[in-house]
């Protein structure tokens, strides 16, 4: 009786949380989001996870801490007339987005910067377009993850677009760009544990394209990884943009024990490209033609296959 008693009890328990964990998710509309956040004056602190799904919405200044949980924003469109800070990179939150947009509105008085900052941060068949600048950002904990698929960033005035992964003080952070578009009239920059020592960062960005009207960026610190492979994707703004185009220079770096990998790509940084590593570097097959001058360095390099007939340099 006394083991019966026990089992209905447990029972009991573990139904009375999944139901409170069943409380804790709650679903909005992209209408009932931006009303949620004007209703909290713009700053809102998640209780559990959120799931907005459909609508569109003018959303005024929101600055949403995730703490551990999940937001996930599908088939939704904001028009943004403030800035937009979604902040759950060092507690474990979680942010997904898919089938959606973010822009700036027409009726904001001035540049709308777009802050989406979380541990594990998912990007996927999306548009995010203002005139500020535009952070997609695992956190500074060890092991963020940053995944942006089929997805197209426009930041339309001299300022940066940035992806990062536990940059500043953390390792193991992962950044992968797949089939995107990245645009930026400013700087475009992609990093991943690039401070701290044997950060073991890896940045991946593959058949995407990304425009900067000033700097390239794309790096990794001791013991990372940096591969840019098949990155042809063409772009169709003011002009036809091809791969990788800096007007100013385009950087590819990791540092003591790294690797750089560069193969199959168009690159084209009018003031010169830089590819280099202190510990591993192999660029092939690449286009570096129309562009500044290349340097290729390793302390293990091979280069092979590129146009121009570029090689590695002491």
């Amino acid at each position: 009786m006394n083991r019966a008693h026990c089992a209905i009890g447990i029972l009991l328990a573990v139904t009375s949380w999944t139901t409170r964990q069943a409380l804790a998710e709650d679903t909005l509309t992209a209408e009932g989001f931006a009303a949620r956040c004007a209703d909290a004056e713009g700053n809102l602190t998640l209780a559990g996870n959120l799931s907005v799904v459909g609508g569109t919405a003018e959303l005024g200044p929101c600055r949403m801490e995730l703490g551990p949980f999940r937001l996930e924003i599908q088939q939704a469109r904001f028009l943004s007339i403030g800035p937009f800070f979604v902040n759950g990179g060092m507690a474990g939150g979680e942010l997904r987005i898919e089938h959606s947009q973010i822009s700036q509105s027409e009726r904001a008085e001035q540049a709308v910067n777009i802050d989406l900052i979380a541990h594990r941060l998912r990007a996927h068949d999306t548009t995010i377009d203002s005139f500020g600048h535009v952070i997609l950002r695992g956190g500074d904990a060890d092991r963020s993850d940053v995944l942006v698929e089929n997805v197209r960033v426009r930041v339309r005035s001299p300022t940066v677009l940035h992806i990062g992964a536990s940059g500043q003080t953390s390792h193991h952070g992962r950044i992968t760009v797949r089939d995107s578009e990245l645009i930026s009239e400013g700087d475009v920059s992609i990093q991943a544990s690039f401070l701290p020592p044997h950060g073991a960062g890896r940045v991946l960005i593959e058949g995407s394209a990304i425009v900067a009207r000033a700097t390239v960026l794309l790096r990794t610190g001791e013991d990372g990884v940096t591969e840019i492979r098949e990155n042809n994707r063409t772009v169709d703004l003011d002009e036809t943009f091809q791969g990788i185009h800096a007007d100013r220079t385009a950087t590819i770096t990791s540092e003591a024990g790294g690797r750089v990998k560069v193969d199959e790509n168009r690159i084209l940084a009018n003031e010169g490209t830089e590819v280099r590593s202190l510990g591993w570097t192999r660029v092939r097959e690449n286009n570096f033609s129309d562009g500044g001058p290349v340097l290729i360095q390793g302390l293990r390099c091979r280069a092979s296959d590129n146009i121009p007939d570029v090689g590695c340099s002491q």
